[in-house]
């Protein structure tokens, strides 16, 4: 009888250790390229109820890593799906990332929705769009320009003047008219003119706003150069989506970056920009948002690099301006004839920048004129990201701007052998002022005691 209890025992506590193990395991979690899709049905079973699809018609590919549309539906809790034909699928696997979508009948006012995978079979995809939930009209509109899908360097070229590729851009040009008659949901697709970038560049020029109290600042321009497949006579308006990213960097100690925020730029042709150009040795310049390449070399002075670059491209875009600052100022020239030795807090501002980062840029929209007749369409352009570098030099942003940035360059071990003699030659300049400035303040002192 001791016995049997002894097992029973046993039993109870190897079943107790056989649950736990099972929960434990259970409890693992495992990444996935999956949303939680258990209130989803696959792709396959959602395709299959329309009669007229046919598997076959949509052979594998494994030298075509495009993304297609092939359908799109709502589902009575709100949400929209896309369904994708992904020819390479099955031998690269491939996740659309966003379309850019206007929910009207004209693709004024689109954006870029981000795409969640809930199911992949094959060459075919189903994909929720993000942050949005479906209207309550009647009628309801979904004009999709373009859907994106990552850079992938084996099999994508690269972008020219040192820009990097984001994501790629496939056309899609469908506007689908979605309707409620008579407790049903019908679904009607019409194709639409979409415009494609054939060559792109994204970059900024850095215009000189001089020396100021609180630093020696400068107007990064941000602009998109672009040739595209439609001949245009004059630009009228535009959309670009980008991010921007603030950032400080102190020469040794590294870069302080913020958050990326994501940004839309609404263009008009009759927009004009300037820089401030206040301050001491600043130059103030006026530039147009939109115009052609060749009316912007006339309004603006390019360097020979840049010119050869410019001249590449039809059209140019003007549409962002951020703020480059060296904390090096009219302050601390105070703080250096002053204080002793206040000459090392000018050298560490000196090596302090901030400023903004510009990325991830692509142009959703853009209206023109083409022989008398008005196009407004969607575009078909990569998500792309500038080198991070002004494309005029240094040398052409103005005397103090560049006096601080041989500085930069000497403190953090950069420079070349013209911006050390400048950089040593104005810290031996510094060095004999302070020590006149100490002389004169010791000399007022004894006058005024004396």
């Amino acid at each position: 009888m001791k016995n049997k209890q002894i097992n029973k025992r046993l039993i109870y506590i190897f079943i107790t250790l056989l649950l736990l193990v099972v929960t434990v395991l259970g409890g693992r979690g495992f990444s996935s390229a999956f949303a939680n899709t258990a209130r989803y049905t696959s792709v396959m079973d959602d395709l299959q109820l329309d009669e007229t699809f046919n598997e076959n018609d949509f052979p594998d590919d494994s030298s075509d890593y495009s993304v297609k549309v092939i359908q799109i539906a709502e589902s009575v809790d709100g949400d929209l799906f896309i369904y994708t034909y992904q020819p390479c699928q099955k031998t690269r696997y491939v996740v659309a990332t966003s379309v850019n979508m206007s929910l009207s009948e004209s693709v004024n006012g689109t954006r870029l929705y981000a795409l969640e995978l809930l199911s992949s079979s094959g060459v075919f995809c189903k994909y929720l769009v993000k942050d949005y939930s479906v209207l309550n009209n009647e009628i309801r509109y979904y004009n999709i320009s373009t859907i994106y899908r990552p850079f992938d360097r084996h099999i994508d070229g690269n972008a020219d003047n040192d820009n990097v590729k984001n994501e790629i851009a496939y056309a899609v040009g469908q506007f689908w008219t979605v309707k409620n008659i008579d407790n049903t949901v019908s679904y009607e697709m019409t194709a639409t003119e979409v415009l494609k970038i054939t060559s792109q560049m994204i970059g900024f020029r850095r215009y000189d706003d001089g020396f100021q109290w609180a630093g020696t600042k400068s107007c990064d321009a941000h602009f998109l150069l672009f040739n595209c497949d439609h001949k245009i006579d004059y630009l009228i308006s535009a959309d670009i989506s980008f991010y921007t990213q603030s950032y400080k960097a102190v020469a040794g100690s590294g870069t302080e970056y913020g958050s990326k925020i994501p940004q839309t730029a609404y263009l008009r042709y009759d927009d004009e920009v300037s820089n401030d150009g206040s301050g001491w040795g600043g130059e103030k310049e006026h530039w147009q948002r939109m115009s052609s390449t060749a009316e912007f070399m006339k309004d603006i002075q390019l360097t020979d690099e840049e010119t050869e670059v410019f001249k590449k491209y039809d059209w140019v875009l003007n549409f962002y301006e951020t703020e480059y600052a060296c904390e090096a100022g009219g302050k601390d020239v105070l703080i250096t004839a002053l204080l002793p030795f206040g000459f090392i807090w000018t050298i560490v501002n000196a090596c302090t920048t901030t400023g903004t980062i510009v990325s991830d840029v692509t142009l959703l929209r853009l209206e023109f004129n083409c022989n008398g007749e008005i196009y407004n369409l969607g575009v078909i352009g990569d998500k792309q990201t500038g080198s991070g570098k002004p494309t005029n030099s240094p040398a052409d942003i103005g005397f103090w701007a560049y006096i601080w940035n041989c500085l930069k360059n000497f403190f953090t071990g950069n420079a070349n052998f013209i911006e050390s003699a400048v950089a040593i030659t104005v810290i031996i300049v510094a060095v004999v002022l302070f020590v006149l400035a100490i002389k004169f303040i010791r000399f007022i002192v004894k006058a005024v005691a004396g």
